[in-house]
C-alpha cells in the first residue's frame, strides 16, 4: 500500500454459526496481499466461545465492526423494536472492545414512508443519544448512507449525502460511513461524493468501497460501474484521508479482481 494513511480492507460476514465458513473466508482474506484490515459483519447472536473463536481466527489484522440490522430500525414505528436495536447496538459495541475493533458502523433502519420528517428526525437523534449515553467504552460508532431502497410502506434512511449533512447540523458529534455504492445508486456522482468527504473527512470514520452505476445499482465489482477508481484514489491523497476503506464487493471473484485493481493504489 502506498499511501499509509489509510487503511485498505475486506468483509468477513458472519451470517451464522459455522465456523468452517469462517475459517473458508478468512483463508481466502489471507490469500490477497497486503490486507490492512478486516471488517466483521457480525449479524449471527455469537456466544462469548464463539467470539473468542473469532478472535482468535482475526489475530493477523486489524478489526473493524459493521453491526448487525436484520429487523432493526432506530426509527421503527415501533417503541420496542427502536429499544431492541439500541440494547443490540451497545452489545454490539461490548463486543468490538472485545475483538479490539477501532469503529463499529451501524444501520439507522427502515422508516414508515408516510412519517413527517421533524418526527423522525426526533426519535433517531434520541436513539442516537441513548446509544452514546449509554456507552462508556472507547469504540467510535458511525452511521451508515443506504441505498435508496423502497419495500411497501418502508424506506431507508439516511439515502443521500444530504441526509447525512442534515444529521450532522443536528447532532454535531455524530461520524459516518461512506458507502460509495449507495451513493451512485442515490444519483450522486463522483464529484460530489468528493467534496462531501473533503468537508467531512473528520467525521468519516469507514468508507465502503464498491461500484455503482447512478440511480441504479451497487456492490458491482471495481470497473463494472461509474467509479473512476484512479481519481478516486488520487482525491483521497490529497484530501488527506485517513481511516478505513473496505472493498464490500460480494462475491470472491469480484473481490478478487477488485482487489487486485486497488491495493497497490
Amino acid at each position: 500500500m502506498k499511501n499509509k494513511e489509510y487503511s485498505k480492507g475486506v468483509f468477513l460476514n458472519i451470517f451464522s454459526k459455522n465456523k468452517t465458513d469462517w475459517k473458508k473466508q478468512i483463508n481466502f482474506i489471507n490469500s490477497l496481499p497486503d490486507v490492512n484490515h478486516i471488517e466483521i459483519l457480525l449479524e449471527d447472536d455469537l456466544s462469548s466461545s464463539e467470539i473468542r473463536f473469532l478472535k482468535s481466527l482475526v489475530k493477523k489484522y486489524n478489526v473493524i465492526i459493521h453491526g448487525p440490522f436484520a429487523h432493526l430500525s432506530l426509527i421503527s414505528p415501533h417503541y420496542e423494536v427502536r429499544d431492541l436495536a439500541v440494547k443490540i447496538y451497545l452489545r454490539t459495541l461490548k463486543t468490538a472492545e472485545f475483538l479490539g475493533a477501532k469503529v463499529v458502523t451501524f444501520h439507522v433502519g427502515a422508516k414508515l414512508k408516510f412519517t413527517p420528517g421533524k418526527g423522525l428526525i426526533k426519535i433517531l437523534i434520541q436513539n442516537l443519544r441513548r446509544i452514546k449515553d449509554s456507552y462508556k467504552g472507547k469504540v467510535v460508532f458511525t452511521i451508515e448512507n443506504l441505498p435508496p431502497e423502497e419495500r411497501g410502506i418502508l424506506k431507508h434512511f439516511p439515502c443521500s449525502l444530504k441526509d447525512l449533512v442534515y444529521i450532522k447540523r443536528l447532532i454535531p458529534w455524530i461520524n459516518f460511513t461512506l458507502d460509495i455504492g449507495h451513493a451512485f445508486q442515490s444519483g450522486e456522482n463522483l464529484e460530489e461524493i468528493l467534496k462531501f468527504i473533503k468537508k467531512y473527512k473528520n467525521s468519516i470514520k469507514d468508507i465502503h468501497l464498491h461500484d455503482g452505476t447512478l440511480n441504479k445499482e451497487a456492490h458491482l465489482a471495481i470497473g463494472k460501474g461509474d467509479l473512476d477508481i484512479d481519481a478516486f484514489f488520487r482525491s483521497l491523497n490529497k484530501i488527506g484521508y485517513n481511516n478505513y476503506i473496505t472493498l464490500e464487493t460480494i462475491s470472491k471473484e469480484d473481490t478478487k479482481n477488485s482487489w487486485s485493481k486497488i491495493y497497490k493504489l
